[in-house]
């Protein structure tokens, strides 16, 4: 009897032991869990902690980025080029031809502007984001450009040739003086409708062919503004132009015979103001 008790009673301590045992093991696999959870809570609290720095630091070198390419260039609109584009959602467009008038990607860049402007437009201006002339909107509409050269161009060669977009340009603060060429600068805007030269300096141009070949929507364009006194080449300067009615002058001083060819074969009214 008393055997069969002391049994009884070490088989329960027996138990009892290994009950206590389980519980610490337990309690001890609680805590190694616990721990981990606050490890990787500690290591996302870390990661975070960098992404967010290292964000910031990129941020802040854009936007210093930003403001040395804006000091880098003249920023009193003088040099520049108003345009403005019809865009399509998702569809790159042409901005400019900037391999073939030969620019690199630090001589310009391009800013959104919105009209009509304040005071203060220049500094919400908006830069867009261009690879070798070629820009990507995300929204349909018309897009309102200024497009600032860091130095003075020799030749406007195709500037905007073929481009579709393009529905009116302003070379109002474009600086011309240096310019000896204006071949093809607006050959195939096919929806261009408006251009203002009004102020430029154009007293180095020579040559003029094909400047606004097959701009079929253009109706009436002011050329006053122009120095035509060294003028050599005019061949097909409104070739295509079929809808052009009047082209505004205060004096040509000097038009070839294939200009004069190409009037008299048209309907277009040469005005001399």
């Amino acid at each position: 009897m008393e055997n069969g008790q002391s049994n009884f009673e070490v088989r329960e301590n027996t138990i009892r032991g290994e009950n206590k045992e389980i519980n610490k093991n337990f309690s001890q696999s609680k805590k190694e869990k616990k721990q981990r959870i606050m490890n990787i809570v500690y290591l996302i609290s870390v990661i975070i902690l960098v992404l967010t720095i290292v964000f910031l630091l990129i941020f802040f070198l854009l936007i210093k980025k930003k403001k040395n390419i804006k000091e880098s260039f003249i920023i009193n609109e003088t040099n520049s080029i108003e345009a403005t584009y019809i865009t399509e959602a998702g569809k790159e467009i042409l901005l400019i031809n900037q391999n073939e008038i030969g620019l690199k990607d630090d001589d310009y860049y391009i800013e959104e502007i919105n009209f009509p402007r304040n005071r203060n437009y220049l500094r919400n201006l908006k830069l867009l984001s261009i690879n070798n002339g070629r820009y990507l909107p995300k929204t349909s509409g018309i897009l309102n450009t200024r497009i600032f050269l860091k130095k003075n161009l020799k030749s406007l060669d195709g500037f905007f040739k073929d481009n579709k977009e393009l529905i009116k340009v302003n070379l109002t603060n474009l600086i011309l003086n240096e310019v000896i060429s204006m071949k093809s600068t607006f050959s195939g805007c096919s929806n261009l409708t408006e251009i203002n030269l009004e102020g430029i300096n154009s007293g180095n141009l020579m040559k003029m062919e094909n400047t606004f070949e097959n701009c079929i929507e253009l109706k009436s364009i002011n050329l006053s503004p122009l120095n035509t006194s060294n003028l050599l080449y005019m061949n097909n300067v409104f070739s295509g132009c079929q809808k052009l009615e009047t082209i505004h002058l205060i004096s040509f001083e000097k038009i070839n015979n294939d200009l004069f060819m190409e009037l008299n074969q048209s309907q277009i009214l040469l005005q001399i103001n």
